[in-house]
């Protein structure tokens, strides 16, 4: 049977963040990128001894930080309601949506970058390389059961976040909940990545549970908003894209 997976939302935050001692120097490309259930070791969880829902393979976050998103991932599968086939959801695994993140220190990008004039040519490549990489995570980690799986990806140097959904998460959890959730959460995530993380991961439960309440949406100048939409196929999947980008350049700009 062809599985078709449908990537219904991408939701992008760019950030500039303070200074972050991280371990090594390696960049990362999709391909290259370790798999969380497979590859604890290269993703920083060698020490874990459960299955782990947080891949940091620069050690961005302390070890008792990363179990403890892991620990919070696993309430959203516990706690939330299974929303695929009965014949799926009367198996003898979590019943709810899955959630993992992705952490890195740099994305591998292309060595053809625009000029200190060229910012907003810099920024799409660094979006359009942070959706690939996300995405192609989300296929090549198949954690969810129906297309109820979601990814938050940030590379921390790059200064970006995306959230990608399957399409069953996606009816839930829209672009336009995100992009609340990911401008509310901007400010922790600058001043610690697992406070930020944390926050995330809750809201986006909340919005699982049907108890989120969304406060009232921030605003931001139009030139650093973008809506971009597509399709493309791979060998085995069906890709329906719908990218909602919001880029928030923390310069001398003012909300």
């Amino acid at each position: 049977m062809q599985l078709i997976y449908t990537f219904c939302l991408y939701t992008v935050v760019y950030v500039l963040n303070g200074v972050i001692c991280l371990h090594g120097e390696e960049e990362y490309s999709y391909s290259e990128y370790p798999h969380s259930l497979m590859e604890k070791e290269e993703c920083g969880r060698e020490n874990s001894d459960k299955p782990i829902y947080v891949c940091d393979p620069n050690r961005i976050l302390k070890n008792e930080d990363a179990r403890q998103l892991d620990v919070l991932i696993e309430t959203v599968m516990n706690e939330t309601k299974c929303h695929c086939s009965a014949d799926v959801c009367s198996q003898p695994s979590p019943p709810g949506y899955r959630i993992s993140v992705a952490l890195l220190k740099k994305m591998k990008l292309p060595e053809e970058r625009g000029t200190d004039d060229q910012i907003d040519d810099d920024l799409k490549l660094i979006l359009n390389e942070a959706s690939t990489f996300a995405y192609q995570l989300l296929k090549k980690w198949k954690l969810g059961r129906c297309t109820d799986d979601v990814l938050i990806f940030y590379s921390v140097m790059d200064g970006v976040i995306y959230t990608v959904t399957g399409d069953e998460a996606g009816k839930r959890l829209d672009r336009y909940t995100i992009a609340d959730i990911s401008m509310l959460r901007r400010p922790d995530l600058m001043q610690d990545v697992f406070k930020g993380l944390r926050f995330i991961v809750s809201d986006y439960k909340s919005v699982f549970l049907g108890i989120y309440k969304p406060l009232p949406r921030q605003k931001m100048p139009p030139k650093y908003q973008a809506v971009v939409g597509g399709t493309q196929n791979v060998q085995y999947s069906t890709l329906l894209v719908t990218v909602l980008t919001i880029v928030i350049a923390l310069l001398s700009t003012k909300f």
